[in-house]
């Protein structure tokens, strides 16, 4: 047989045609992972070659997965060994199932080369639910697909090229026997059928479990790197009907558990002191890095000076549906949102519980549509009493037509709505408008144009520039003298420097404590974190009733081992000091001194203190524990 004979025998053969299809597929999806990793790249300076190659490799075992799930009805089509899935109109029907594949596969993982930015891990099936409500989610896309006009270019090319690479097989000519026709296509369907499992499984043995997202911690030494080696597909695929990660069972005595570490506070207040009936207020700033902060963020600035601000204050979580638990309830995010699990119905105290029991009216504002994001329904599962959005905000236009009402506009909304509640209250306001697609008010174009490296700055000045007239319209208010200010961020965004943009950075936002009176002054050492602000502010007012929080009183002094942990792609970061440790399951892989090296270079794990890293370790553990044993037996409140 001449090798044009062989050529022709295999472009007439459905099945060789199916395996080359799925190699182009393959390419491209490999095609995705470079345009992912050279969008993202300033998240990566120390990524040497040989990491590259070891991320690279696990990137295939992913990839092959995703194509197999994905491509599993065309593999069908294609595979089953009968002559007719060489038939004309046949073929066209298993070329469009394939494309349409090609497609979600590309846009998937280009949507994630921009989103990337705002999360630093790869979208799950969790943005199903978390931007359900949100009618606007069109618009954006449409909008970045401009914005983002390399990536949409990119993107365009790798579909036209992988479409233009398929192979339709001819109807074969030549077949002699068709009993050995059937018998061959049959033996290598069904050996075809095995290497498909063995695929999307990740091995070759049952004894090997399916492949899932931790398995990327296998190929990277940090965390971040798992965005790399992971494809979207993947994720969201393998995310789809997600339970619940499974009890780790670090202690099975309970009495033992409780002893090391117990998220129940029950105060124990100096005689003579009465409780504060002051006001508070609880601002999230939307992406307001730590980054920012003497740069684009002038009043921010000043107000730090005025207030009590912490050496390294850090974000319990890397999503805006993460901001509202860790600060306002002081749940964490471990493994998932709490938002989006299936314990979020749980009976929860939050601040707004707390102090409704002190006579409080409690209220959330935020400038979006009624139900975005699902902040009215957390609001509610919290306890508070009311919810001002777009509706109760009453004039649609000021919406910025894509997330929510200006800021500078809302803003001022929230401070003189607050006058016409009964006091004391607490309140809590989410801004928006320091968010992609980062647009602000045509009157304040030539005030902050687009200025600083990244888009996101013009935003951040502008928000920081609303917080200001906030403040000016507050301080004019009857109730301002008496109310304890607390402002933090939902997350990070946008980060550009080394010294940020990398596993520690990605959670270090402000947190500032204010009150006019200038009681809460200064900067003290060690870690503050989202989760410590609900037990901070109840610890401040003198509160006196037992309450579930997962953070810490920072104003305790008699606290001497205050750390706070954070969940970065299933890698727990627990911070303490100045100190990170890197536990992947309850090993530690990794401790970085982040005032000395701030980029994360050097991995100080040999030279570390084992008896320190061991008690981290038990707290650790410990925490993590009570999390999963009292969400699964709804055990977050004290009666």
């Amino acid at each position: 047989m001449t090798i044009n004979s062989l050529i022709s025998k295999l472009k007439s053969d459905s099945f060789a045609a199916m395996l080359y299809n799925l190699a182009v597929a393959l390419c491209v999806s490999f095609l995705c992972r470079l345009l992912f990793l050279f969008t993202n790249l300033s998240y990566y300076p120390d990524l040497t070659f040989s990491r590259l190659l070891l991320i690279f490799a696990g990137g295939i075992r992913f990839d092959i997965s995703a194509l197999l799930y994905l491509m599993s009805l065309y593999v069908l089509l294609m595979a089953i060994p009968f002559r007719f899935t060489t038939n004309g109109l046949y073929g066209k029907i298993a070329k469009t199932i394939w494309t349409v594949m090609i497609v979600l596969i590309v846009f998937a993982n280009c949507a994630d080369c921009i989103y990337f930015k705002f999360t630093g891990t790869r979208t799950t099936a969790g943005i199903f639910t978390e931007f359900a409500e949100d009618g606007n989610i069109a618009s954006i896309i449409f909008r970045s697909l401009f914005q983002y006009w390399y990536v949409t270019i990119a993107g365009f090319a790798m579909m036209y090229g992988a479409v233009k690479a398929y192979y339709t097989p001819t109807q074969p000519t030549d077949i002699h026997s068709l009993t050995t026709f059937y018998l061959t296509r049959f033996a290598a369907f069904v050996l075809f059928v095995y290497l498909a499992v063995c695929g999307i499984r990740g091995g070759f043995t049952m004894t090997i479990r399916p492949i899932n997202m931790n398995i990327a911690q296998l190929y990277v030494q940090k965390p971040l790197e798992t965005a790399i080696v992971l494809n979207t597909p993947f994720s969201v695929i393998r995310t789809t009907g997600h339970k619940p990660a499974q009890d780790p069972q670090f202690y099975t005595d309970s009495d033992e558990l409780e002893k090391i570490y117990t998220p129940v506070v029950r105060p124990a207040l100096e005689e003579n002191k009465e409780f504060k009936s002051m006001n508070v207020v609880v601002l999230i700033m939307e992406s307001f890095s730590a980054e920012f902060l003497g740069h684009y963020t002038p009043f921010l600035d000043s107000l730090s000076t005025q207030g009590l601000t912490f050496e390294y204050s850090i974000a319990n979580g890397r999503k805006s549906i993460d901001a509202m638990p860790s600060v306002l309830a002081s749940i964490p995010r471990i493994h998932d949102p709490y938002i989006l699990t299936v314990y979020a119905n749980n009976k929860i105290n939050s601040l707004a519980s707390c102090l409704n029991k002190k006579g409080y009216t409690t209220a959330f504002y935020h400038g979006a549509p009624n139900g975005s994001m699902g902040f009215d329904a957390f609001a509610s599962t919290a306890g508070f009493q009311r919810y001002y959005g777009m509706d109760e905000y009453g004039n649609k236009a000021d919406f910025d037509g894509y997330w929510a009402i200006w800021d500078h506009k809302f803003l001022q909304f929230y401070a003189k709505s607050m006058s016409t509640l009964e006091q004391p209250f607490m309140t809590s306001c989410f801004t928006a408008t320091s968010h992609h697609p980062f647009q602000i008010p045509a009157e304040y174009k030539d005030i902050f144009p687009e200025s600083g490296i990244h888009p996101l700055h013009k935003c951040i000045r502008y928000s920081d520039n609303a917080l200001r007239l906030f403040f000016e319209t507050a301080s004019r208010q009857e109730w301002y003298d008496n109310t304890l200010f607390v402002i933090t961020a939902d997350h990070t965004n946008a980060l550009t420097s080394p010294e940020f943009n990398n596993d520690a950075g990605l959670y270090r936002v402000p947190i500032i404590f204010y009150t006019p009176g200038g009681e809460l002054r200064g900067r003290k050492k060690g870690v503050a974190a989202q989760i410590d602000i609900m037990p901070t502010i109840l610890g401040y007012l003198n509160y006196d009733l037992p309450y579930v929080a997962f953070g810490q009183n920072l104003l305790d002094s008699t606290n001497m081992d205050r750390g706070t942990l954070t969940d970065n792609n299933n890698t727990i970061q627990w911070f303490q000091d100045s100190i990170m440790y890197c536990f992947n399951s309850s090993e530690c892989k990794a401790v970085y001194n982040l005032t000395d090296d701030a980029t994360l270079s050097t991995n100080l794990i040999e030279q570390s203190d084992t008896t320190k890293i061991a008690a981290i370790r038990k707290r650790m553990t410990a925490i993590v524990q009570q999390y999963y044993n009292r969400m699964s037996q709804n055990d977050l409140t004290v009666e």
